[in-house]
């Protein structure tokens, strides 16, 4: 697989863990131990303005009776687009360093 992107150190201090986990898609820890995937969604439509739009999920603890999963949910966080995946990802990777900082809010 190609490089997803470019990671500067230091740009994005607040996310711990960042990986690469296919050709569009990321997942992040950040400091304070939350768990995000962000994947740049490709806009099919022909014309379309913005090519990739950004979704999110995050991780959640759930105990079903005796077990214990992990489960990715969808976010409501504000969309961030591209015309490339990078363009797409950084701004959303941006999004959720700035907000998720490991300050209690």
């Amino acid at each position: 697989m190609n490089k997803l992107l470019k990671i500067e150190e230091g740009v994005f201090g607040n996310l711990v863990e960042i990986w690469g986990v296919s050709s569009n898609t990321v997942e992040v820890v950040t400091k304070d131990g939350q768990h995000f995937r962000i994947t740049a969604a490709e806009d099919l439509r022909p014309g379309a303005v913005a090519r990739y739009a950004a979704k999110y999920e995050q991780r959640y603890a759930v105990k079903i009776g005796s077990q214990d999963l992990e489960l990715w949910g969808p976010t409501s966080f504000p969309w961030q687009v591209g015309a490339t995946v990078e363009a797409c990802l950084r701004p959303a990777l941006g999004w959720v360093n700035e907000q998720y900082s490991g300050k209690k809010k």
